[in-house]
């Protein structure tokens, strides 16, 4: 499809992306691309392909992410690969360490910082929440959130059910367009969750998945902020005063570079 396309492996508590330094190609070619590359056994293997771009006619936006999720669908939003990029970014010589600024996102612009000592932040902006009335059936309390991307949160104080990816996946359906759905145990410490990602499935880590978790956890008074927010792949740090922006702070790297080469 494509030769010599130069790439690298990042990923963000253990959520992965290969990310590409240019502007993106038409969708449908954009698409087929991550489809591609994003195959955990014939490609490079990622949960998504993000393009990092550069803005000449945006006052406020230097820099644009246009992400596509494993599935070849496109994504309007990722927490977890904004700090990627603000790494990135950090590293070429864009933009200072611990300097705030903003990149656009088809959920609008979103700023970040990347720290000295390694971790990145997101102003993931300001959440809305509902109770979900559909989740009755399943005998657990559910939110719908939505972080620029929707998402069903789950409370599950006993934990995820044996069968929380199929559930997921079900529920999924329910909605038009698909939803990202997580189940959250909170405890006095700390908030787990799993996450059902539309268009990648089940994953190690979703930032916006974490970032709602915890406005339903600290909302409802099941947390206090900041809540340490345990995924598969790792730790979040959400901080949220309730009306406010929810502000994400964790690690992110880059894997690898390597180049990709065209298939037959």
């Amino acid at each position: 499809m494509i030769g010599g396309l130069s790439f690298e492996k990042w990923e963000a508590t253990g959520n992965d992306f290969v990310l590409l330094r240019s502007a993106p190609p038409a969708d449908s070619e954009a698409s087929a691309l991550a489809i591609q590359l994003c195959h955990r056994q014939f490609g490079v293997g990622a949960d998504g392909l993000v393009y990092l771009s550069d803005l000449k006619d945006d006052a406020e936006c230097r820099h644009r992410m246009t992400l596509f999720n494993s599935d070849g669908s496109r994504a309007a939003m990722c927490g977890n690969v904004l700090r990627c990029l603000a790494l990135r970014l950090v590293e070429e010589g864009a933009v200072a360490a611990e300097q705030w600024f903003s990149v656009s996102t088809d959920s609008g612009p979103r700023r970040v910082r990347a720290r000295a000592d390694g971790q990145a932040q997101v102003d993931m902006g300001i959440p809305t929440v509902q109770p979900a009335a559909l989740v009755q059936r399943l005998g657990v309390c559910g939110w719908l959130v939505n972080m620029g991307n929707p998402h069903l949160v789950l409370m599950a104080p006993d934990g995820a059910p044996p069968d929380w990816q199929a559930l997921g996946a079900a529920l999924q359906a329910d909605y038009p367009g698909g939803i990202n759905v997580e189940w959250a145990t909170p405890n006095a410490s700390e908030l787990t969750v799993q996450v059902w990602e539309r268009g990648a499935g089940a994953t190690l880590a979703c930032g916006t998945g974490a970032c709602a978790a915890a406005a339903v956890a600290i909302g409802e008074g099941l947390a206090a902020a900041p809540v340490s927010t345990r995924l598969p792949g790792g730790v979040l740090a959400i901080s949220w005063a309730v009306g406010g922006s929810i502000l994400k702070t964790g690690p992110a790297r880059r894997v690898f570079r390597g180049s990709w080469e065209e298939q037959p």
